[in-house]
């Protein structure tokens, strides 16, 4: 399959999944951070601007389009596996694709760096495809705490924000009857005393104070639920739609006047927040604690391999 679409952080599909097998990330249809840094490493790799985007040049290296040009040699060297990993001239093999490219991309330059220091090294070295898990599940862990205060802070800033709404909204409304209700009776008492209490004048006048109330609390109602359902919408910008999910916010009532007895409100239902989760899938906390936990493991990885070198142990960095 040709790629014939731009794809960047956010993009999902089949063209996805297609770039993936050609860098060789895993294979989940969801352009994440993950996708964005092989893409770079790759656009570094071709000399081309490392945006991480896959534009109109990308799309045409990935399709061998820069080769198109070349005519076959009998005497051209093979190509070499695509799991295979090139220090100084020397080739070595590692489990699969994907070791490959991250071993390319992450330390190769700095084993290289290593080398023509003078310092023996071995791009495998005992860094395991396990090994590396290991150091990217540490590298997580390390950074999660100071995720997850974000997150908490962000989730106590929000619930607040919307008590506070919700506690002006009340205030409001409680005002707004109190008021509706002494209208309503200065309006009746006027009428006794010009002899039309029971008139169709001070039924018309009755109604038209009640429509009037009415569209005033709904524009009351509108104006909180919005509030509210931007309060959600942020939250699930920065969480994502699975990290937003199950945190709920206080629920609005709505209310209608009504004209019985001596005038008040009525529950009518639940204020309408124009908020409907699943418009942002990846969250910007989400995307930093991973991109943040790759470049710790990239550090890690950099610092096992010259540990190795030197004959020190590099353990703590996983276990």
């Amino acid at each position: 399959m040709a790629i014939t679409q731009q794809l960047k952080v956010g993009s999902r599909g089949k063209q996805v999944e297609e770039l993936q097998r050609k860098i060789g990330v895993k294979v989940d249809g969801i352009f994440g951070p993950k996708t964005q840094a092989a893409v770079r490493a790759y656009q570094s790799r071709q000399n081309i601007a490392a945006d991480g985007i896959v534009g109109p040049i990308t799309r045409g290296k990935l399709s061998g389009g820069s080769n198109s040009d070349r005519k076959p040699s009998r005497n051209r060297t093979p190509e070499p596996s695509r799991n295979t990993v090139v220090v100084n001239g020397q080739s070595y093999q590692t489990q699969n694709e994907e070791d490959a490219n991250f071993m390319n991309n992450a330390i190769v330059p700095y084993l290289n760096q290593l080398q023509n220091q003078g310092l023996a090294v071995k791009p495998d070295m005992d860094l395991t495809a396990d090994v590396i898990a290991q150091i990217l599940d540490k590298a997580k862990e390390t950074v999660a705490p100071e995720y997850a205060q974000q997150i908490d802070a962000l989730k106590e800033d929000t619930l607040r924000n919307a008590n506070l709404t919700i506690d002006d909204y009340n205030s409001r409304i409680a005002s707004t009857e109190a008021s509706f209700g002494r209208n309503l009776e200065n309006s009746r008492e006027r009428n006794a005393g010009s002899g039309t209490t029971f008139s169709g004048v001070r039924g018309a006048q009755e109604q038209d104070a009640l429509a009037e109330q009415n569209r005033n609390l709904s524009s009351l109602s509108s104006a909180a639920g919005n509030s509210l359902g931007d309060y959600s919408r942020n939250l699930e910008k920065n969480l994502g739609t699975d990290g937003a999910a199950g945190f709920n916010l206080p629920s609005l009532n709505n209310y209608s006047a009504s004209l019985a007895g001596k005038g008040g409100f009525a529950q009518s239902g639940q204020a309408d927040t124009n908020y409907t989760p699943g418009t942002y899938q990846l969250g910007s906390i989400p995307q930093a604690q991973e991109a943040a936990g790759l470049a710790l493991r990239n550090q890690n990885v950099q610092e096992a391999s010259k540990r190795k070198a030197k004959g020190i142990s590099y353990s703590d960095l996983y276990n």
